[in-house]
């Protein structure tokens, strides 16, 4: 159904949506990651639909990791992702799983589809905020409920990243 993205809209038309673009959280672990120059790149309704499947898992990075010259010898960090949690975020809803430690492997996930040996979950209950880099391996497990989960997505970059979109 359209109800994530007319929430979605509602939310964007009332401004809301920079409200957590900008909510006083992210502004203080956005600068202090990225330093005193940082700009939004992206704010994105996530969806994890209902009866998602094993097969359609796909680990990967995010933005800019995606593209491999931002890969840098010293790895400096630069962006930063912020999931605000519309829904419970559990087993039974579609958890985020993750590799811990493989944002200092320095590359993306070789395998998208195969399932690391080593991988953690993070549950969070809705209303919760997860802050994440981007160069962590990830993806969702499963939503095997009725029930659709739901984030608001944002991404900040440091000033002379390239963003995702015009905010």
């Amino acid at each position: 159904d359209g109800s994530g993205l007319k929430r979605y809209r509602e939310l964007s038309r009332s401004g809301i949506l920079m409200g957590l673009a900008f909510h006083p959280l992210v502004v203080k672990y956005a600068t202090q990651k990225l330093g005193s120059c940082w700009k939004a790149s992206s704010v994105q309704l996530h969806r994890l639909p209902s009866h998602f499947p094993l097969e359609s898992i796909s680990w990967h990075v995010d933005w800019p990791y995606t593209i491999q010259e931002w890969w840098d010898v010293n790895r400096q960090l630069k962006s930063l992702q912020f999931i605000w949690c519309l829904n419970d975020f559990s087993e039974q809803t579609g958890s985020m799983l993750y590799v811990p430690g493989s944002h200092k492997l320095g590359y993306p996930p070789v395998d998208r589809k195969r399932m690391p040996n080593v991988s953690a979950c993070v549950n969070a209950i809705a209303g919760s905020l997860i802050v994440m880099d981007p160069r962590l391996h990830h993806t969702a497990s499963p939503n095997p409920s009725d029930q659709h989960r739901d984030a608001i997505l944002v991404s900040h970059v440091g000033y002379n990243i390239p963003t995702m979109e015009t905010i």
